[in-house]
């Protein structure tokens, strides 16, 4: 791969967004939503750490064609994709930060295994969609941290589980109020979805749910939250003006389709999600 040169500033910028908040996103996985989703399904499988370890080096050294030949020996071994997200591709994440935090790696080579970690999580699409389907073809969901929050593949693992139910699942990982105010004004979403990892989140979240709700195009707009604060107190969403909480995806995937059983469906969309996947 060829060497870039960036400006000083940028490197500056690069290096501040890694430290700041990609890492500590990687380290906080334990507080991020785990996901079921079929009953009988385990939640969490746990691997080897030697499996974790040699998958995680083969993703800072980009040999991302090997590590695809663990995920497949591992479909042939018997486990499902969704077993593979959560549980190798999630702990594979954590060692990244665990490695870059112990310096044993740079913020170079942990942005490069992020990106490889990406690319593996999004070639598991299809697997994903022919485990999950049916469930939301046609719906809609807005999937984001709070402001400022560090939950980043987390977010990424919802998302990519929503759409592997044949939702239109859309996830900003870094946004601010306002732009998810103009994502929700200048496009159709059944259900906003937010992830909360701080306690003092909990109150701030109740003002952007408000402000979600008098902007946005949908005046049947729901949203959801979850994140650590509510595994505690399940309760906990009511004081948001959420209309629901989940303590997992498989729960998130139950409740949105309990909450928006009558969303608005995109036919043209509904359309590119089959030619897509069939």
């Amino acid at each position: 791969m060829a060497q870039r040169d960036f400006p000083p500033a940028v490197d500056d910028l690069l290096a501040k967004v890694l430290h700041d908040r990609i890492v500590p996103g990687l380290l906080d996985l334990n507080a991020a939503p785990s996901v079921g989703l079929q009953e009988g399904t385990s939640r969490k499988i746990e691997f080897p750490d030697s499996l974790v370890v040699k998958f995680s080096d083969l993703l800072l050294e980009q040999r991302i064609n090997e590590a695809n030949l663990i995920i497949d020996k591992q479909f042939n071994d018997g486990f499902l994709p969704s077993h593979l997200v959560l549980g190798l591709l999630t702990d594979s994440a954590r060692h990244l930060g665990e490695k870059w935090c112990a310096d044993a790696c740079s913020f170079g080579d942990v942005t490069l295994g992020l990106s490889a970690l990406h690319q593996v999580l999004r070639s598991l699409d299809n697997d994903l969609f022919a485990e999950l389907l049916p469930g939301g073809l046609g719906r809609s969901i807005l999937l984001a941290p709070m402001p400022k929050d560090t939950h980043v593949f987390g977010v990424s693992v919802l998302e990519a589980f929503f759409r592997g139910a044949g939702w239109n699942a859309v996830a900003e990982f870094d946004p601010d109020p306002e732009f998810l105010q103009r994502a929700v004004a200048e496009r159709h979403f059944d259900i906003v979805g937010l992830s909360v990892s701080q306690s003092e989140d909990v109150y701030k979240a109740r003002s952007l749910i408000t402000a979600l709700r008098d902007h946005s195009c949908n005046p049947d707009l729901k949203v959801m939250i979850g994140g650590l604060p509510f595994l505690a107190d399940p309760e906990l969403y009511r004081v948001t003006g959420a209309d629901a909480s989940a303590i997992d995806a498989k729960e998130a995937l139950e409740t949105a389709n309990a909450i928006c059983p009558g969303s608005h469906v995109d036919i043209g969309a509904l359309h590119h999600a089959l030619d897509k996947h069939f």
